[in-house]
């Protein structure tokens, strides 16, 4: 994979020579073999192994991230080609989702922050730093994007899902991942905290980061705006489980069928750009 093959410069739009931009002079910057970055800010030392390993642990023990895994490799399991994931972190859904596909698929892997994990950046996956709203790729590099729990961390939920389309090739499939506003267990708690009130902090984990949340859509408020875009794509909301994550497993009924779809922990959005 030629990075060459995707990129444009972030500053210009400009045709990029390796890492240099040959209208402007602007360059990226080379983290590692396969890592590089478009930020020129203090944050571009990647994280050592054993923080990584704890991230990455924290998600390989929860029975909830391979619920989400496996259905989406079923989902993609004809699929071959350029992958994105979007909100990578150190790349573990995207990693589990090619291994379970025997690898016919190729990542890039974007994220704003740092915890690339090096081990795994290959000529099979290219991780970049950079925000995707100021992204470095050309449009319609990718066959087909995915994103676990991003959207609901950011401002502009209609501008993202822009940049997904004009990202994709046509006929390009995407997978998002995102909590449900009306989950049980919110729910419950909402009976004796109170609604939250969005931007709602569910404070800092010391190995996660900031756990800010812009929002968490019910399904009428993602029907609303995936409606939005139904001349340029189709696209399934479907349910997770009914119940929550408990500790380090997925507690509930899976397959709870259309009647308490409205109440299921997570949304699976699985779309195709026209």
């Amino acid at each position: 994979m030629k990075i060459d093959d995707f990129l444009v410069c972030v500053k210009c739009g400009g045709k990029m020579d390796g890492l240099k931009c040959t209208a402007c002079g602007n360059d990226m910057i080379k983290l590692h073999d396969n890592i590089y970055s478009t930020l020129k800010d203090n944050d571009n030392n990647l994280q050592e192994p054993a923080v990584i390993d704890r991230r990455v642990n924290i998600l390989k023990e929860n029975k909830f991230s391979d619920l989400m895994i496996d259905i989406v490799a079923k989902e993609f399991r004809d699929e071959k080609g350029l992958f994105l994931d979007i909100g990578c972190g150190s790349g573990y859904y995207s990693d589990a989702i090619a291994n379970r596909l025997n690898n016919n698929i190729s990542f890039v892997g974007i994220d704003i922050g740092n915890s690339f994990d090096f081990r795994k950046a290959s000529d099979k996956y290219t991780f970049i730093r950079a925000d995707i709203f100021r992204h470095p790729f050309k449009s319609g590099s990718f066959d087909g994007i995915v994103g676990f729990d991003v959207i609901e961390h950011l401002e502009d939920d209609g501008k993202f899902l822009e940049i997904v389309l004009d990202l994709l090739k046509k006929g390009g499939k995407f997978f998002l991942g995102t909590p449900n506003g009306n989950r049980l267990p919110s729910l419950f708690a909402s009976i004796f905290k109170g609604k939250k009130k969005f931007p709602f902090d569910y404070g800092r984990d010391p190995v996660l980061g900031d756990m800010i949340h812009m929002r968490e859509y019910t399904l009428p408020e993602l029907e609303k705006l995936l409606g939005r875009f139904s001349d340029r794509m189709t696209y399934e909301i479907k349910p997770t489980l009914l119940g929550s994550r408990i500790a380090k497993s997925a507690v509930g009924i899976k397959n709870h069928g259309e009647f308490l779809k409205a109440y299921t922990y997570a949304w699976m959005i699985f779309g195709q750009k026209k």
